[in-house]
């Protein structure tokens, strides 16, 4: 059950710091992240072209580990 809590906060502290990098960046990742979509299902969606919704993901995966203050040795 606590494992079940933690979880559960855990996406909500991450939904909250999606808030908080640019709109673009937020949406493409939310959609890739909790919609699991692919980077082409997202480009048709975003009407933007593959690779620059490749990089929207990568720079907000960045952005999001910068305000989680996520390192690397700890993913």
């Amino acid at each position: 059950m606590d494992e079940i809590v933690d979880r559960h906060m855990a996406i909500e502290k991450v939904a909250r710091k999606l808030q908080t990098i640019s709109p673009d960046r937020a949406e493409a990742l939310s959609l890739r992240l909790f919609g699991g979509l692919e980077v082409g299902e997202i480009a048709r969606i975003m009407d933007r072209q593959e690779s620059a919704v490749r990089m929207l993901v990568f720079r907000g995966l960045r952005d999001l580990q910068a305000q989680l203050n996520v390192t690397q040795e700890t993913m």
